[in-house]
């Protein structure tokens, strides 16, 4: 085989005959010495895979190049939104108005079971809740707070039963043929409230008004029309978590201390049929247990309070 004739200034330019690229600064231009092998001819082309001996000092250099490059730009973009645009967003993002209770709950229990119960702040599971679902309202984080209670109930309780159990196992007291007790576990009711919320206390009864106001009332002649609907998938559980609960013994404290009525008045007028059936039916039932009690008889309450 002959051998390849060595390259020329004319194999290093453009394909239309113009000049070759400039060499970037601090980097010698090759030339066809540095082509050629030592008789000539073209110099070999090594197998894909194996490094050459300038290898690591390429790998080194390049590096250094990209260490003092100047960094990438990073486009930052503040989106805001008109208040019907929002209102549109929360209707396909029902989780933009708040985490779903049962991710709420799941995180809770999986974080007690892996904490040391001994150790354990509430404030580290309020900044793992942050971590997860980002800004957390205060009413999720105090109805957050009686979870972790239950839960860590319910840890005590399977370590206490555990160990009564090895206790069995390796003979020592309690091992006399006796049955287990069996131990009460704290469980959580309706943990999904994907379908009904669970509200029996006033910690429940604030969630449910920053529900169903994630916003709050507007001002002047709009201050009894709620600033943003919710979506009717977060409405909805909640009102019928609502259902009786004139017959609770907190209603009027609740009615007294939260804004509950004037919120689920407001949603009489929400644009889904069903939604404002129920919140109509709320308010009638309230308005009349309200009613009842204010004309029931000075005896009649004292015998209830003797009662």
């Amino acid at each position: 085989v002959a051998p390849a004739a060595p390259a020329t200034s004319g194999d290093f330019a453009g394909p239309h005959g113009d000049a070759a690229p400039e060499t970037p600064a601090g980097i010698a231009p090759a030339t066809p010495a540095d082509l050629a092998g030592s008789k000539g001819t073209a110099a070999p082309t090594r197998p894909a895979g194996i490094a050459g001996v300038g290898a690591k000092d390429d790998t080194t250099a390049a590096s250094a190049a990209r260490a003092s490059a100047p960094p990438e730009m990073v486009e930052k973009w503040l989106i805001s939104f008109t208040l019907p645009a929002f209102q549109e967003f929360c209707q396909k993002h029902p989780e933009s108005v708040e985490p779903q209770v049962k991710d709420v709950k799941k995180f809770i229990d999986d974080f007690i079971k892996n904490a040391d119960i001994d150790s354990l702040k509430i404030r580290d599971m309020f900044q793992a809740l942050k971590k997860r679902f980002g800004a957390v309202r205060r009413p999720l984080l105090d109805r957050a707070r009686e979870w972790a209670k239950m839960y860590i109930e319910k840890k005590i309780k399977s370590q206490e039963k555990q160990k009564s159990a090895d206790a069995t196992k390796n003979g020592r007291k309690g091992s006399e043929g006796q049955p287990i007790p069996k131990q009460f576990v704290a469980e959580g009711k309706g943990d999904d409230e994907g379908e009904k919320a669970t509200i029996v206390t006033l910690v429940d009864v604030e969630w449910a008004v920053s529900i169903l106001a994630p916003w709050g009332f507007g001002a002047g002649k709009h201050e009894n029309e709620l600033l943003l609907r919710p979506p009717t998938s977060v409405v909805m559980p909640v009102l019928l978590g609502l259902d009786s609960f004139e017959r609770n013994g907190f209603f009027r404290e609740a009615m007294r201390k939260t804004q509950l009525g004037k919120v689920v008045s407001a949603l009489r007028r929400h644009p889904t049929p069903e939604v404002a059936r129920l919140a109509r039916s709320h308010v009638a039932c309230w308005r009349e247990a309200c009613a009842r009690k204010e004309k029931e008889p000075k005896g009649d309450k004292e015998r209830s309070a003797a009662a």
